[in-house]
């Protein structure tokens, strides 16, 4: 049995985006690995989301402001 914590799927454009997700997906049905699709697990098209201490937005990659400033301090 083996778990994958995260897996991030990043594309600036949605109709991208939903074409990798789709390839990655198959990808695991092929080699009989499943996604935990959950809601409270999984989150799709998001235009902003927080990963490994960063903020990946449409616009771009950046640290989170809370870890800037512990780092500051």
């Amino acid at each position: 049995m083996v778990y994958f914590d995260d897996i991030f799927i990043y594309r600036k454009n949605l109709n991208e985006h939903v074409k990798h997700l789709k390839n990655e997906l198959d990808v695991l049905r092929k080699e009989c690995l499943y996604a935990n699709l959950e809601r409270k697990k999984c989150n799709f098209c998001m235009e902003k989301i927080f990963f490994l201490d960063y903020i990946v937005n449409v616009k771009c990659i950046e640290m989170d402001e809370e870890n800037v400033r512990a780092i500051q301090k």
